[in-house]
C-alpha cells in the first residue's frame, strides 16, 4: 500500500477531521504521565518531572486559545515517572482514568517519556476495546523550556487528533505523523522524527499539501469501523512473560535454564529470524516441545 495519503470521495461522508468551529466544543483529558515533554528546569542545569508544571505551560501558550483547538484539562499521574520506570502497573492506572473521564471528554491525549512510548501505546490498543474516543499517546525529545523543542507541536497536534469523531483507537502523535499505536517503534533517541511504522503506512502526516481551509486529511482507508459493542476494558495484565531476541550462536543451555527458573512462567515469545524461521541446529525445537509439555 503506498504511503501516500488516500482521500476516500464518498457522498455524504466527510474525508477530514471535525470542523474548526465545532473543535472548540470539544473536551480532551491530558493525562500526563512524565517524560521529558512536562520537565521543567533545575538551577543545576538538569531538567526534573514537576507535578502542575505541564499544566501552567500549557495555561501560557496563546496557540491553546485558537478556534480550531479543543478545550482541555491536565490531570498529572502521580507519581511522574522516567518512562524507563513503566510498568504494566501504570498502564492499569492509565486506562482506569481513561475509564473514570470516558464520558466526559470527547478523546483522551497520553503524554509519556518516549523511551517506553510505543510500548504503552500498544498495551493502551489491547487494554482498551470498542473505543469510541481517540486516545493519542505523545512525547517529546527536546523539554518545552528549550527555544527549538518538539514539544509544542507534539502537544497540539494531538490535542486536535483528540476531536477526531472517526478515530476509533490508540495512536501515536510524534513528529509530523499520525501512526496506528500497535504498529509503532522507536527508531532514534536524538530525531525529532523518533517513532516509525516500518510494516504499516502512516495514518495521516502533516503537510501543505494536506490542508485545505484549516482541514487536515487522512488515511481514510485505515481507519477502523465504529465499534460495535460496549467499551471493554482489560486490567489484569500478566508479568510472567518472557521475551528472548535469538542471535547467531545463542545458547541452548541458556535458555533452558531460563525456561526452568523463571516460577509460573505463562508465555515464552521469541523474536526469531526473517519471517519467523528458527534455528533446526541444536535442541531448541526439542526444547520448546517440552515446555510445550509442561503447559
Amino acid at each position: 500500500m503506498s504511503n501516500e495519503l488516500q482521500v476516500r470521495s464518498v457522498e455524504g461522508v466527510s474525508p477530514t477531521f471535525q470542523p474548526i468551529e465545532a473543535r472548540k466544543n470539544s473536551r480532551v483529558l491530558v493525562i500526563n504521565t512524565g517524560g521529558v515533554m512536562g520537565m521543567r528546569p533545575t538551577t543545576f542545569g538538569t531538567f526534573e518531572s514537576a507535578k502542575g508544571y505541564l499544566k501552567d505551560l500549557m495555561s501560557e501558550m496563546k496557540e491553546l486559545e485558537k478556534v480550531d483547538v479543543p478545550n482541555y484539562d491536565v490531570v498529572d499521574l502521580l507519581p511522574l515517572i522516567d518512562s524507563s520506570d513503566m510498568s504494566p502497573s501504570d498502564w492499569v492506572r492509565i486506562v482506569e482514568t481513561v475509564e473514570k473521564g470516558y464520558n466526559e471528554y470527547d478523546g483522551f491525549v497520553v503524554v509519556s517519556g518516549t523511551d517506553t512510548l510505543a510500548y504503552l501505546a500498544s498495551a493502551l490498543s489491547f487494554m482498551l476495546q470498542n473505543l469510541e474516543r481517540p486516545i493519542i499517546v505523545t512525547g517529546s525529545v527536546i523539554p518545552f523550556d528549550m527555544a527549538w523543542t518538539d514539544a509544542r507541536r507534539n502537544l497540539i497536534v494531538s490535542l486536535i487528533f483528540a476531536t477526531i469523531r472517526d478515530l476509533f483507537e490508540v495512536c501515536v502523535f510524534f513528529g509530523d505523523t499520525l501512526f496506528r499505536g500497535n504498529r509503532v517503534i522507536k527508531n532514534s533517541n536524538v530525531d525529532v522524527d523518533a517513532f516509525e511504522s516500518p510494516n504499516y503506512p502512516p495514518m495521516g502526516v502533516l503537510s501543505n499539501s494536506h490542508f485545505q481551509k484549516g482541514e487536515i486529511r487522512l488515511n481514510w482507508d485505515l481507519l477502523l469501523p465504529p465499534p460495535r459493542g460496549r467499551l471493554q476494558i482489560h486490567k489484569n495484565v500478566d508479568h510472567t512473560i518472557l521475551i528472548l531476541r535469538l542471535i547467531p550462536g545463542f545458547s541452548d543451555e541458556a535458555l533452558t535454564h531460563m525456561i526452568h527458573k523463571v516460577d509460573g512462567l505463562r508465555a515464552l515469545v521469541l523474536e526469531l529470524y526473517g519471517t519467523g524461521n528458527p534455528t533446526v541446529k541444536g535442541g531448541l525445537l526439542a526444547l520448546l516441545a517440552e515446555a510445550l509439555d509442561k503447559g
